[in-house]
């Protein structure tokens, strides 16, 4: 017992002693420098920063909620009435003469077939006949960089061909998504980004992007059933959308990097209503210069040519990354992946 009392005694003592002996050597020896205890660097508070009381798990908890705030503020721009976008139906009539075309300029095979063969028209002979695909050729894309033509058939079935011996140096069959049934034949459409290395291919269950010449799929989009098949999808002219046409009549806009939908347009925006009759784009294209216009080619024979309201200025706006990828209520129950197993 007197051991601790002597010990706690001493602890006690000491400790007033060295808070003396610091408070005097601040104060009586000016001539030694400055306070030992000014030299000691003042620790931020991570409590207390710049007037802000918060911790750091409140600035954390801020900014991700600000995030999915953005998120909830996206929406997807869905266009149902004439009144939010301008519409040109191009006259089933024409006072011009009918423009002729000299035929014997340019010959080629039966495209219906399911070979593909250049014709030199000089010497009057086909010069090389390529075979790939076991039903006919849907569609046809050259690309002067990687110096290949890629064909697509109805066998859902993409060849990549070198122009410079013709021999074919790939081939991959499209992968029909989960859940949906292709019918056996079916067109298949292809197109070059303006990069000449990305590839787009159009088929009635998915619009998927690759990466030429080895065919790798880089992404794939499928739309909801609710919007039927796809008839026909393309780039625009800057290969920033790509603009897709389907059989209930609406057009679906998609930015071509993240194959993410930005912009629906509903067959009631553009066409009149008539219960009776079912009217759809069978076709659509771009514009050469206008990157947010756009034609369609439709069943009953018309031709629309679409763009935004002046105010506006485009279709849309891409959905915020925090989104992330896949499944999503945003795009309207599409799916938008990134395929790394065919790498």
């Amino acid at each position: 017992m007197e051991s601790r009392s002597f010990d706690s005694s001493r602890v006690a003592s000491a400790s007033v002693v060295k808070t003396s002996a610091m408070t005097t050597f601040g104060a009586a020896n000016p001539s030694a420098g400055p306070n030992i205890m000014d030299r000691v660097p003042t620790m931020p508070s991570m409590i207390a920063m710049n007037g802000d009381s918060r911790s750091l798990v409140d600035v954390k908890s801020r900014v991700g909620d600000e995030s999915m705030e953005k998120s909830r503020i996206w929406k997807l721009t869905e266009i149902t009435e004439p009144s939010q976008c301008r519409s040109l139906r191009l006259p089933d009539t024409t006072t011009s003469s009918t423009m002729r075309v000299d035929l014997h300029k340019f010959r080629t095979c039966n495209i219906g077939s399911s070979s593909q063969c250049f014709y030199n028209v000089r010497i009057d002979e086909v010069k090389t006949k390529l075979k790939g695909h076991s039903k006919r050729i849907t569609g046809l894309a050259f690309s002067n960089v990687l110096n290949v033509l890629v064909s697509s058939g109805a066998d859902s079935q993409l060849c990549v061909w070198s122009t410079e011996g013709w021999e074919k140096q790939t081939n991959k069959s499209l992968q029909i998504p989960p859940g949906r049934v292709a019918a056996r034949v079916v067109d298949t459409r292809v197109s070059f980004h303006n990069d000449q290395t990305q590839l787009l291919a159009v088929h009635e269950t998915q619009i998927a992007i690759y990466e030429a010449p080895k065919l790798e799929r880089l992404k794939q989009w499928v739309p909801p059933e609710t919007n039927g098949l796809i008839t026909q999808a393309t780039y625009s002219c800057d290969s920033q959308s790509i603009y897709g046409s389907f059989e209930d009549g609406s057009v679906s806009i998609l930015t071509a990097s993240t194959l993410r939908l930005r912009c629906r347009i509903s067959s009631t925006s553009y066409l009149p209503t008539n219960p009776s009759s079912r009217v759809y784009p069978l076709v659509i294209a771009a514009h050469p210069t206008e990157a947010n216009q756009f034609a369609l080619g439709l069943t009953d024979g018309g031709v629309i040519v679409l763009e935004p309201l002046e105010s506006e200025g485009k279709w849309g706006t891409s959905p915020p990354l925090e989104n992330g990828a896949g499944p999503s209520g945003l795009t309207g129950g599409a799916t938008s992946t990134t395929d790394l197993s065919q790498r």
